[in-house]
């Protein structure tokens, strides 16, 4: 018989084959088809386990798709805890159909006693699902709750890191000093009383903390020079260089907060940020400004605006150099001639050189990254929540109604992007 692709481990002894269906019927004498197909299914990983409950403690899913369900659901957990509780339920499956093979009173009989109650229903000792056909089950011995969750955050960096460039690199974790120190086989040196000095403790060095990710960097980087910008266009507001270099800042500043496209900056009126002011109330927290032109207007209506105090204090600085300027248009941003601004992406990518940010990502790759950091990091509720705020996929939004949040609702949304930016300290007081 040729040799499998891949090394399984059997689930009655343990043993890793490379030819598992002969070794069934070598040494454990399993002659009955059905069961030798349930036991080299649980083996390659390959067991259903659609509608069984999630067996995550106080998780309460009991739909079809539990194995979507802890992949995408229980971003807290790392793939190899995720694998472990895969295999534990498909263990379960696989007791099931020995238990009613065994009652169907099979011929020939059944040779393994795995579904017995006398076998227990544990799975196989350090069993795990295979993530993919190109890489077999490795066998790893129990380890200590410490070091599982070492490994999750491993695994959750890698996976970040490897989905959106604008995450920081995984910091290094100090590994564990397996053999005995220096200081442990030296001999202990008494005092003149006779009194045993303590041993001195090596003190394990700190990994060095991880450098902000560029878009922390990017948002840093606005918050200083949009101030400097509007004292500059306030003294020399007919400099068009200088004020289209605000415009990229706030464009950056946007699209970094929120994902938003750069037609929601350019399509934003006068009467749109009054009407933000009209309605703030002194125990607000912040205004939302609602962007009605914009691409995704009919799906999802208008794109919303969340503005610290501070932040709308620029926007209406920049609004009273505006009104002595007399546009011809009601645009809040726009070019020489009164009409929106078209090259708003080469401004933000001029701003973003100038604030000496590796790379020269267009505001789309900021996007990018803002919906993949919100995939990778929160649960499915409030990452559809977050996407609907970016006015983003709109295959499953409610066509022609928006979801419009109030206030509260928009600053709790802005601490959720800010805990997802790692930017704890921007969070919005409420």
């Amino acid at each position: 018989m040729t040799a499998s692709k891949f090394v399984n481990r059997c689930p009655v002894c343990s043993r890793k084959s490379w030819r598992l269906r002969e070794h069934l019927d070598e040494k454990h004498k399993v002659r009955n088809p059905v069961e030798r197909r349930v036991l080299l299914a649980f083996a390659r990983g390959r067991v259903n386990v659609k509608g069984m409950p999630c067996p995550v403690q106080r998780c309460g899913y009991d739909g079809r798709r539990v194995q979507q369900h802890l992949q995408e659901s229980h971003r807290d957990m790392g793939q190899r805890q995720k694998r472990r509780l895969l295999a534990g339920l498909q263990w379960q499956k696989t007791l099931e159909k020995l238990r009613q093979l065994r009652r169907s009173d099979p011929h020939p009989p059944m040779a393994t006693g795995l579904d017995l109650p006398e076998a227990g229903d544990r799975a196989p000792a350090e069993a795990e699902v295979r993530p993919s056909r190109s890489s077999p089950p490795q066998r790893r011995p129990v380890v200590e709750d410490e070091e599982e969750e070492q490994d999750d955050e491993e695994d959750m960096q890698l996976h970040h890191r490897r989905d959106h460039p604008c995450l920081p690199a995984p910091t290094s974790h100090v590994p564990r000093s397996g053999g005995t120190s220096r200081t442990s086989r030296t001999r202990r040196r008494a005092d003149p009383d006779g009194r045993a000095r303590p041993r001195p403790r090596l003190r394990t060095p700190q990994s060095p903390p991880s450098p902000p990710s560029p878009q922390n960097r990017c948002l840093e980087e606005c918050r200083r020079w949009i101030p400097e910008l509007l004292r500059d266009s306030s003294r020399r507001r007919h400099d068009v260089v200088l004020r289209y270099q605000l415009f990229g800042c706030f464009a950056l500043l946007v699209a970094s907060l929120y994902g938003h496209r750069a037609g929601v900056v350019r399509n934003m009126t006068a009467a749109e940020v009054r009407e933000a002011e009209d309605g703030h109330r002194r125990d607000s927290s912040g205004y939302v400004i609602n962007v009605r032109q914009h691409k995704t207007a009919r799906a999802f209506g208008s794109a919303q605006l969340f503005l610290t105090p501070e932040e709308f204090g620029w926007l209406k600085s920049w609004m009273t150099i505006r009104s002595k300027l007399r546009p011809q248009t009601d645009l809040v941003f726009f070019n020489c001639n009164g009409g929106p601004v078209h090259k708003l992406t080469s401004f933000a990518r001029d701003a973003w050189a100038r604030m000496r940010l590796p790379g020269s990502p267009s505001l789309t790759d900021i996007r990018t990254a803002v919906a993949t950091m919100a995939r990778d990091t929160q649960c499915t509720e409030v990452r559809r929540q977050m996407s609907h705020l970016m006015c983003h996929d709109t295959r499953t939004a409610d066509r022609f109604y928006a979801m419009q949040l109030s206030v509260t609702q928009l600053a709790a949304m802005r601490r959720t992007f800010d805990v997802s930016r790692g930017d704890a300290e921007q969070t919005v007081d409420e």
